[in-house]
């Protein structure tokens, strides 16, 4: 912050710094009205579920290229090598 040293100053420093008080209050009366509508419990179930549900399905898609990936190296294999499904050449 700058040196005041005129009256005039000082009422114009006093006068931004409680504009800016007042915009920050605003700021934390949202937040804390954001903060208690997502404590409220009908809200905090339907997040939860909705986390879940993704979870699920990151998992889902993770196990079916796990398993894709896994018959992709088989038949690769196969093709390239000639191997049967005993290990043996064909």
């Amino acid at each position: 912050m700058k040196n005041i040293r005129t009256r005039a100053a000082l009422k114009d420093s006093i006068h931004r710094l409680e504009e800016q008080q007042e915009m920050e209050w605003v700021q934390l009366k949202e937040q804390v009205e954001g903060t208690r509508e997502l404590l409220k419990p009908i809200n905090l179930l339907q997040n939860t579920a909705a986390k879940l549900l993704a979870f699920r399905k990151v998992n889902a898609g993770a196990l079916a290229m796990a398993a894709g990936g896994f018959l992709l190296k088989k038949i690769v294999g196969r093709m390239l090598l000639g191997k049967g499904s005993n290990g043996t050449s064909v």
